[in-house]
């Protein structure tokens, strides 16, 4: 589903962390996170390809159901591994200024630890930001460690819910240290309305320290997801960002959408462009991600 979870382990300390995209789902965040598509026909010469059955709990003697693709949210199976990286741009118009800045190259490790629970390492790796006419810099942010838990599948109108939790390590200073941790954590949640269509959304808490600037911050996202065709779908997700503590409190708006593309059976493709709503959002933001499965 869309927007199910930030593309990184944790929120990077930056503008960039904060509106970083996810991979989309291929089916149901990861938002989110990668999702699966429908089952695919057996390879030729019985080689047997990518398969939702890979990735969740297999169904028990008495089951007749086939196992549906919208069965899970962001959970990789037991011993399942899967890589992420990624392209981002973003362009925003401040006061006498335009802002261009591109991050790369966004890694997330995601290992299916045990049935409901996988583990994610990520480093987000550099973000070049360039002042139009003031010169250029570039940051390298930090890795990061979390995990993301299965909580319980949909039943009527209880949504299948999720929970993440991240926490970025500071490669300055002493990384254990309490004004140090910067941790986000989130509950996501999705409703699969019929075979093809879903919605869902994201809540969350993280903590942020900006060149100084202590503060906590409500992100929130509520998307729609369609499945165009058995390896293609579409989305459409809203983000909010609302800082508190900070020493500039302000809300954030964004409006985007994307594609995802099943390449083969192991790789995904997705891409996603946003415009800013308010004035404190950025103007445009774009990006390309892709994942692969082992």
């Amino acid at each position: 589903m869309a927007g199910l979870a930030l593309g990184l382990a944790g929120a990077a300390p930056s503008e960039y962390g904060r509106w970083v995209p996810t991979i989309r789902p291929f089916a149901s965040r990861s938002t989110a996170p990668v999702d699966v598509p429908p089952p695919i026909a057996d390879a030729p010469g019985g080689a047997q390809p990518f398969q939702p059955a890979d990735l969740l709990p297999q169904p028990g003697p008495q089951s007749a159901e086939p196992l549906k693709w919208w069965d899970r949210l962001g959970r990789l199976a037991q011993g399942r591994v899967q890589l992420e990286a990624g392209y981002v741009f973003t362009y925003d118009r401040l006061p006498g200024v335009n802002v261009y800045e591109h991050a790369v190259p966004d890694l997330l490790l995601r290992v299916g630890l045990w049935e409901h629970l996988e583990i994610r390492v990520g480093w987000p790796g550099w973000v070049s930001t360039r002042l139009e006419g003031e010169g250029s810099s570039t940051q390298t942010l930090d890795p990061n460690l979390g995990f993301m838990l299965d909580l319980w599948p949909q039943h009527h109108w209880r949504p299948q819910t999720a929970v993440l939790a991240a926490i970025p390590i500071t490669l300055e200073g002493d990384p254990l240290a309490l004004d140090s941790l910067q941790p986000l954590s989130q509950v996501l949640y999705l409703w699969q309305l019929t075979d093809r269509w879903s919605i869902g959304g994201t809540t969350g808490l993280a903590l942020f320290d900006v060149d100084g600037d202590r503060f906590v911050e409500l992100q929130q996202t509520v998307s729609t997801d369609y499945l165009l065709a058995p390896r293609l779908s579409t989305f459409v997700e809203w983000t909010m960002l609302v800082d508190h503590g900070s020493d500039d409190d302000h809300a954030e708006h964004m409006l985007g959408g994307g594609f995802s593309l099943l390449v083969t059976d192991r790789f995904q493709a997705s891409w996603r462009a946003a415009m800013g709503l308010n004035r404190q959002a950025p103007d445009f933001v774009a990006a390309i991600r892709g994942a692969i499965r082992f």
